[in-house]
């Protein structure tokens, strides 16, 4: 039997700054890390069992349906797309087939067990997604950077969700299994999402 559990980087805490982050680093302090924490712990409980458990830790899944993807084309197509806060905050993207394919492969694949980063090799900084993003669409990507007050004042609390990065890496899955990507690179899975808009 076998038991595979969605998770998020959100684990590791909502800002990470530029400090990469893997599979053994502990959990943040914050409020979603403690969600993550307490759902990996249900699932914990399950491989307590002797049941073989994955944690897949999911981080932004770039998707042409809907999620972050499409909250971020709606400035970028009116040709107003910018940087959010600093631009600088990093994010650990994934490609909506990739992590499909990781969580078919963790199901599937007797080797997988524990917790794993469901994220692309490549992370990008805030600019360099929205930047990439306009490229792919034909769009300027030149507004000044949206300020992190106006952000808390728009949010709250929930604002260090966009003004936040962080920086997870792929380790386990780039070490110890032979999972090959189709979009390592951002470039291309944009393309990919993106073909019917350009």
């Amino acid at each position: 039997a076998s038991f595979v559990s969605a998770s998020a980087i959100g684990y590791y805490g909502a800002d990470t700054g530029s400090e990469w982050m893997s599979e053994q680093h502990t959990p943040g302090l914050d409020f979603l890390a403690q969600i993550c924490v307490a759902w990996e712990a249900a699932a914990d409980q399950i491989a307590a069992l002797r049941i073989r458990t994955v944690k897949i830790r999911t981080g932004i899944v770039l998707s042409a349906e809907g999620g972050a993807l499409q909250k971020m084309l709606v400035p970028i197509r009116l040709g107003v797309g910018s940087p959010l806060a600093s631009g600088q905050q990093y994010q650990s993207w994934i490609h909506l087939d990739d992590i499909c394919r990781i969580f078919i492969e963790a199901m599937e694949n007797e080797s997988w067990s524990g917790a794993y980063n469901g994220v692309a090799p490549t992370p990008v900084t805030n600019e360099t997604l929205g930047r990439s993003t306009a490229e792919v669409l034909g769009k300027p990507f030149f507004a000044p950077n949206v300020p992190t007050w106006s952000l808390r004042l728009l949010y709250g609390e929930m604002a260090v969700v966009v003004t936040g990065g962080e920086y997870v890496l792929n380790q386990r899955i780039r070490l110890e299994t032979e999972f090959a990507y189709n979009f390592p690179e951002l470039k291309p899975a944009l393309e990919n999402l993106l073909k019917t808009e350009r």
